[in-house]
């Protein structure tokens, strides 16, 4: 059987936060299903990483006012699902204004990028000290938490 290079997937998430919490997002009956993750997804043809975050971000948040604070970095490797797909993930610190005055809610992603129906998604802000979160997720959570105790007095 002839080796086959893994297809290359561009993605881009968010780390949502307000204070020292972060938003977490989990889907309710798809294919992800239980597991703890942050908002994003598949970047769409000729779509940059900072559109694809800010687009990804509100289809599954329902949220306006979504703002990139900075990117926080690139990290390459396989799916954690599929092996054979290799995924280029674009990270970054969004901050919603005003921000969001409740702790949780839920939302319907109408349009998911894998296709399929609609998908429930149940969303609530966490502190970002010690948060799990699924596979790659959680790649930036310290140095993020570090970055916002720097600039609080």
């Amino acid at each position: 059987m002839p080796h086959r290079e893994p297809r290359a997937t561009s993605k881009a998430y968010a780390y949502i936060t307000r204070g020292e919490e972060v938003l977490v997002l989990v889907d309710l009956a798809g294919s992800w299903a239980g597991l703890r993750q942050l908002p994003g997804g598949t970047l769409e043809d000729g779509e940059s990483p900072e559109e694809g975050v800010l687009r990804e971000s509100a289809e599954e948040t329902g949220l306006s006012g979504l703002r990139i604070v900075r990117a926080l970095g690139v990290v390459e490797g396989t799916s954690p699902r599929d092996a054979r797909e290799w995924q280029v993930r674009h990270y970054f610190h969004l901050v919603c204004e005003p921000p969001p005055a409740r702790d949780r809610w839920e939302h319907v992603e109408a349009t998911p990028s894998g296709g399929g129906g609609p998908i429930p998604l149940d969303l609530g802000f966490e502190p970002l000290e010690g948060i799990e979160l699924y596979a790659h997720f959680g790649c930036y959570a310290e140095e993020l938490l570090r970055a916002l105790r720097a600039r609080t007095p």
